[in-house]
């Protein structure tokens, strides 16, 4: 007679998890010669590392609006949406542009930031970064950009600083949430693990 258990694991942290992800993924491209599944593992990794930094910006702005008195009504809709999928997502909050300079800076400091006149380099690198990312995701045949494999080595050789930076540049401006730990990782759980 076969018995079985029923079980569930639920990931507590999903930022956490997709950065050891993208790790993973990255030391996975970088000991295979294959082509095809170094390929692979690139286009992983660079999904991965995005989709933790993006998953940290909304529990930033979460737990900033949690803490204010009163929200506007902007800052409710966007609270809304952070904390139930069904809701609809606010206007402009899916240009990571505006999610930058806008929706986060207001968040904690109470204005956005100007991008024409006042750039920040280390938005702008998340902005890169996430272009490729978005070459990938929104593939369009001949309006990508350069995704060989020595290119996205290259990015993905950077992508853990530029997410820690642009972590540390919102915790400087007084975010509640200081850098995660994770962030400051270079080698996944498993690598770890496979050197002792």
């Amino acid at each position: 007679m076969e018995s079985s258990i029923g079980c569930t694991v639920t990931i507590t942290n999903m930022s956490s998890e997709l950065f050891d992800d993208a790790l993973y993924y990255k030391e996975l491209s970088e000991k295979t010669d294959d082509f095809f599944l170094k390929r692979r593992y690139q286009r992983t990794s660079l999904i991965c590392f995005c989709a933790s930094a993006e998953a940290w910006m909304n529990q930033v702005i979460k737990e900033q609006l949690k803490n204010k008195k009163t929200l506007t009504q902007r800052e409710q809709e966007l609270f809304d949406f952070i904390n139930n999928a069904d809701k609809d997502i606010p206007k402009g909050y899916s240009n990571i542009r505006k999610r930058l300079y806008n929706f986060l800076p207001n968040t904690i400091i109470g204005k956005t930031i100007n991008w024409s006149s006042n750039k920040q380099d280390v938005f702008e690198n998340y902005i890169e970064l996430s272009g490729y990312r978005n070459s990938v995701v929104h593939y369009v045949s001949g309006k990508v950009k350069d995704l060989e494999v020595e290119t996205m080595k290259n990015i993905l050789n950077k992508a853990p600083d530029i997410i820690e930076e642009l972590f540390e540049k919102y915790a400087d401006m007084g975010s509640l949430l200081k850098v995660p730990s994770w962030y400051k990782e270079r080698k996944s759980r498993v690598q770890k693990l496979e050197s002792r």
